[in-house]
């Protein structure tokens, strides 16, 4: 009787039983799926992310632009053997020598050695890197962020160039070719990245450093002052630059007539390395126009002097002329009206104008350190850098200076109408 009466669950009920069970399980499932989840450091306040949260999320940021250079370097060697019908045993030492090249590390072919190498790749690498720590570091960081997308900084070009050199020691035995100096094959490639590192970190984050770590704020603002100038100065000298070649177009269509069989392959090679070496090219005219001077081998250039010697047939040697005209101390105003242009504008101390002349001075002599070297028979090729470098200090320093005397009078006698009133 029990059994017939008693009711008996209907298959809804048990239904409806079965799938809350399912759903909580889920929900249970979920919960801990979503607590074994790692979490990213965009989302997890800077003092409680750790080390592998660190590296994991920063990785791509500085990894992919790493990783593009190669896979360039690897296509473009790969696509001038095919169309120059090489064989492809070359690859392995075309890749290693090109990434060398980009970073400004010597190299020797068939005895010639050449460490003069082209500083616009090396300038593309760095705004590269900049603009990608610059998209890492948009959001709130911490000191040891910091630490962590440098460390990719260095690390990552470090081992490219470790297997880099491996290739070209390992090709040396069977080709016409030399492996770099190990110190410059693992050394420069780091560096250039670096300066990408440090021209992508924002000015605002580098006061906030410099607050934590106790320096005076004085520093970062000067220093980017200082890189600001030194962008200005090269600008003016660059057009300068440009005004001369095309004054002196003959000589750059002798330098092309130099090579009458070549056609236009060898023209258009000699346009592209050209260009390649222009910054080259507007850091010495930057050097000569402050005073010093530039070397090509035993040859000299300056405003007050020439040393002519067989030059080599390239375009942008035609801009050294075989006598230096009268007039040409004149051009020494180009850098001066830049720097008063730039102190007018900017309220400086004499402080921050001596601190502006240090930076600009030591950035400078970076640049002209990268920007010359050997080319083959012909010497070392680049400007004097101890006196390019004081010129530019005394220049910088002297026109500020003058720039903030002025001010300074201005404003003391405009008190003292003030106080007689």
């Amino acid at each position: 009787m029990s059994k017939k009466t008693r009711p008996q669950s209907s298959p809804v009920d048990r239904s409806s039983r079965g799938s809350g069970r399912g759903f909580l399980s889920n929900a249970r499932r979920g919960a801990k799926w979503a607590s074994k989840r790692k979490p990213d450091a965009d989302t997890v306040p800077p003092e409680e992310r750790t080390w592998k949260t660190r590296i994991r999320t920063y990785l791509p940021y500085i990894g992919i632009p790493t990783l593009d250079v190669i896979l360039g370097i690897v296509a473009v060697c790969a696509a001038t053997l095919l169309i120059g019908g090489w064989k492809t045993a070359y690859l392995p030492a075309a890749i290693g020598q090109t990434w060398f090249a980009l970073h400004g590390v010597s190299f020797t072919i068939d005895g010639v050695y050449l460490s003069q190498v082209p500083l616009l790749p090396a300038i593309g690498i760095v705004a590269l890197m900049a603009w990608r720590v610059r998209a890492a570091t948009a959001k709130q960081v911490s000191i040891l962020d910091l630490a962590v997308i440098a460390g990719l900084v260095i690390v990552l070009p470090l081992l490219a160039s470790a297997m880099a050199l491996f290739m070209v020691s390992d090709a040396s035995a069977v080709f016409a070719i030399e492996p770099p100096p190990a110190w410059q094959a693992l050394v420069l490639p780091p560096c250039i990245h670096l300066i990408g590192f440090l021209f992508g970190i924002r000015h605002v984050l580098w006061q906030a450093l410099a607050t934590t770590v106790r320096v005076p704020v004085v520093a970062v603002d000067t220093a980017r002052a200082a890189s600001l100038l030194l962008l200005f100065l090269c600008a003016g000298c660059g057009l300068v630059l440009l005004l001369v070649l095309a004054a002196r177009y003959q000589s750059i269509g002798e330098a092309y007539a130099a090579y009458p069989n070549s056609g236009w392959g060898s023209a258009i090679m000699l346009m592209l390395l050209s260009i390649l070496y222009l910054p080259n090219a507007v850091l010495g005219t930057l050097a000569v126009l402050l005073g010093g001077s530039f070397h090509v081998g035993s040859g000299e250039v300056s405003l007050f002097d020439v040393l002519s010697v067989p030059l080599p047939p390239f375009p942008l040697f035609a801009a050294i002329p075989a006598t230096v005209a009268p007039w040409a101390a004149v051009l020494l105003a180009v850098p001066v009206t830049i720097l008063c242009a730039f102190f007018v504008r900017r309220t400086s101390t004499m402080v921050e104008v001596a601190a502006i002349g240090s930076w600009s001075a030591a950035m400078f002599a970076v640049c002209l350190l990268l920007a010359r070297g050997h080319a083959g028979a012909y010497g070392v090729v680049g400007a004097d850098l101890a006196s390019a470098v004081l010129f530019l200090f005394i220049w910088t320093v002297g026109v500020g200076g003058l720039v903030w005397l002025v001010r300074f009078v201005r404003t003391f006698l405009n008190r003292s109408h003030a106080e007689e009133e």
